[in-house]
Order: C-alpha cells, then structure tokens, then sequence
C-alpha cells in the first residue's frame, strides 16, 4: 500500500495536532469524534425558570423535555426528520453553579439554506413561541445562537466538551446527548477517514485508547 501523503489530508493533521495538545483532564474525550464533524450552528440557550437552573435529576429531568420540544419545533419548522438530525448538547453550571445548556448541529441535511436563517429562527423559537409545559408563559429564556465558525473551535467543540469540576479532584457529572442522527454520522465520517488512510504509515497517529467508540 502506498504511503499516505498527509499534506493532502488536512483531516489527518487537524487530529494529529489535537493529539498532541490534548489534555485530558480539560476535555472529555468525546472531543476526538465530535471535532470531525462538519459543525453548522452553535448555541447557548439559559433557562428564565429558576428551578429548571438547579443541578438535581427532576429538574435535568426538565430541561431535557425543554430541549426535546425545542429540536422538535425546529424540525417540525423546516420538515427536517429528527431522527437525521445530527446534534450534540451538553449542559454546563459554570462558576455560579447555574444550568445552561451549549449545543451543536451539523450541517449534513440542513445546509440548503443559510446557518444566519436558522439561528434567528433558533432564537426566536427559544425566547418567544416555546412554553413550558409547566408554564403558561411563552418564552424559555434567553438564546445565544451563530453559525459554527471551524477558526473558532474553542467557542464551539472544545467549549461543549470542557470538563466540570465540583473539587479538585472530583468531576462533575456530565449531563450531555448525542442524538442517533450523530452517531451515524460518526460512523460515516470515521469510515470515510480510515479509508483514506493507512495509521501505520503516521508515526504517533494512533489514537488514544479512551477515545469514544461507536463501533457497538
């Protein structure tokens, strides 16, 4: 087999210089996986309901029924199948030790019209036609939400994938999901890169072995 020229393989050395700057004690290893993916939208979205700001299971509980309704009514605004919607969202308490939530969506099914229409749409769906259904108040919260920018990876995959920690040496919990839609994608862009290259051909290029497998 022909040796691999990896200047021809800008993915190749995108995650050679990750390896070598990893730290595993910033950033959960979903990190390797998600930081192939074709990223059109990120978002920050805050809770106006105090309660659904607390760490505790009902009111994570909560904030996953929030956000279901939300991708739903996305999908259901631009007839997208959600099961091939391919996003990540991860929740985050930050010093104040108050939830919010960052989230990513790929671009692969969704990319015929421009990221700028669907964030404002994101936005307004978040801040003034959702309600809660606890509530009978229009509005979630407050919603932060841009087209993905591959230069800017810090406020985007990294800052998704960025570890808690309650302690010094105690981690907090992570309360994240990939949907099905990203898995698959996962899978597909992993296949695509293995098949266009051979590892042992790239000294130092294995990956490390508590990278996220979705080989099961």
């Amino acid at each position: 087999m022909s040796a691999l020229n990896i200047e021809d393989s800008p993915n190749i050395i995108d995650e050679m210089e990750l390896i070598k700057t990893y730290n595993p004690i910033n950033y959960h290893p979903y990190l390797y996986s998600l930081i192939k993916i074709n990223w059109f939208i990120f978002g920050s979205l805050t809770w106006a309901y105090e309660y659904r700001r607390t760490n505790s299971p009902k009111a994570a509980w909560y904030r996953r029924r929030d956000f279901d309704q939300f991708i739903n009514a996305f999908c259901g605004q631009y007839k997208f199948r959600k099961k091939n919607l391919a996003y990540y969202k991860a929740t985050e308490f930050g010093k104040f030790g108050e939830a919010h939530c960052h989230f990513l969506i790929a671009g692969d099914g969704c990319d015929y019209l421009e990221p700028e229409t669907y964030c404002a749409s994101l936005k307004n769906l978040w801040e003034n036609q959702l309600m809660a259904f606890d509530y009978n108040k229009r509005g979630m919260g407050t919603a932060d939400i841009v087209p993905y920018d591959k230069a800017k990876e810090y406020p985007g995959v990294k800052y998704c994938l960025k570890r808690e920690y309650i302690s010094r040496d105690e981690e907090r919990e992570r309360e994240d999901y990939l949907s099905k839609g990203l898995i698959k994608l996962i899978k597909a862009t992993d296949s695509k890169l293995s098949a266009d290259r051979n590892c042992n051909s790239l000294p130092g290029c294995s990956k490390p072995e508590d990278e996220l497998s979705l080989a099961a």
